[in-house]
């Protein structure tokens, strides 16, 4: 059994980690940065206890949630200090932290590969919320020297934190991580970088398509130069693939073909239509609701209270908002079977609600 749990780095994804088990009530993780003072602002936002790299002596099981340049270092030292924890890590590339940690010959025994599918384009421990990881993928990589308690510890913390956990190989991880995270995080990138070409209008007339599609672009380069160097290859493979395919879209409009540029698109529609609404679930189907609200203080809040008063679960919210204009659209999803019911309570409550349409199945 997992009494006492530690985190070494109290950033968006360990602190997140720590509020999630303080929500379970269960014993306050202890929290070391390098960093001074952000274990100090995590403890602050109930994310655990401060704590010094010798406390972590009384864990049962250690979270390195370090860049993945640093885990099998910090793997080595702090299993030097504790000789019976277990421990994981939450870096979002695997083969090469586990091939690091081997060459430094740590015990692998005690050492399961983890990586939580959750984040946020902040960083830093002011960023973190205990639901990050609510319905989330927790994905092991145990290797066969793992022994059943460390694999059963990353278990019971993807459990704990709201999550299951989902075992896979490193190299399986890393594969499907170069297309689902890795590639999107460049391309947010490299499209939030043509910005400037569209003139000094481009900013004002930049509608929620670009912000939502360049959301990833205010992720920390520092840390994503990390990740691609540890995953290169199969990155590398992936923004080929994508430069074929932009290279096709440029033939079609060039060609004016339009049953080719229709038949891309049509591609891209048809696969994200194949994607779950939440990871751990099978697909579901929403309803978009569109909400005026005045901007003022408290009218966000008010629309929020209004759908916890009608009983419905927001899914998903976005905010279409320019920032000289005295109104902003609210849009809400919500399953199909509480549309009608927020939709109704919206206008009881004096706003105008519009049904933007539907998501998935």
């Amino acid at each position: 059994m997992i009494g006492q749990v530690g985190i070494v780095g109290a950033g968006l994804i360990g602190a997140s980690i720590g509020m999630a088990l303080e929500r379970r009530q269960l014993p306050a993780a202890l929290l070391v940065d390098s960093t001074p003072g952000r274990a100090q602002t995590a403890a602050a936002l109930r994310a655990g206890q401060e704590a010094s790299e010798a406390d972590l002596v009384r864990c049962d099981h250690i979270i390195l949630a370090v860049p993945p340049s640093a885990v099998a270092s910090v793997l080595l030292r702090l299993q030097g200090l504790n000789l019976h924890a277990t421990f994981s890590d939450v870096a979002s590339v695997k083969t090469s932290v586990l091939a690091e940690a081997k060459a430094l010959d740590c015990d692998m025994s005690r050492f399961c590969g983890a990586h939580p599918i959750a984040g946020r384009e902040r960083g830093g421990p002011t960023a973190a919320i205990p639901e990050l990881f609510d319905e989330s993928i927790w994905v092991s990589t145990p290797t066969p020297e793992t022994s059943p308690d460390a694999r059963a510890a990353v278990s019971w913390l993807a459990e704990q934190c709201g999550g299951r956990a989902v075992e896979m190989s490193a190299a399986e991880h890393d594969r499907a991580l170069a297309v689902v995270s890795h590639l999107p995080q460049f391309v947010a990138s490299l499209l939030a970088a043509q910005l400037p070409a569209a003139g000094g209008w481009g900013p004002l007339l930049a509608g929620r398509g670009f912000r939502d599609t360049t959301r990833l672009a205010d992720s920390d380069p520092e840390l994503w130069v990390q990740i691609a160097a540890a995953n290169r290859v199969a990155l590398a493979e992936c923004l080929t693939a994508h430069e074929g395919r932009v290279a096709a879209a440029i033939e079609a409009l060039e060609a004016d073909d339009t049953a080719a540029v229709g038949a891309l698109l049509a591609l891209g529609r048809d696969a994200r239509q194949a994607l779950p609404t939440k990871a751990s679930r099978t697909p579901v189907s929403w309803t978009r609701i569109g909400v005026v609200l005045q901007d003022r203080p408290g009218e966000l809040a008010r629309l929020f209270a209004v759908a916890g008063d009608a009983g419905v679960n927001i899914e998903d919210v976005s905010i279409d908002h320019a920032a000289d204009h005295p109104v902003g659209l609210v849009i809400l999803d919500v399953a199909d079977q509480g549309a009608d019911t927020l939709s109704d309570a919206v206008r009881q409550a004096g706003w105008h609600a519009l049904t933007l349409g539907h998501i998935g199945t």
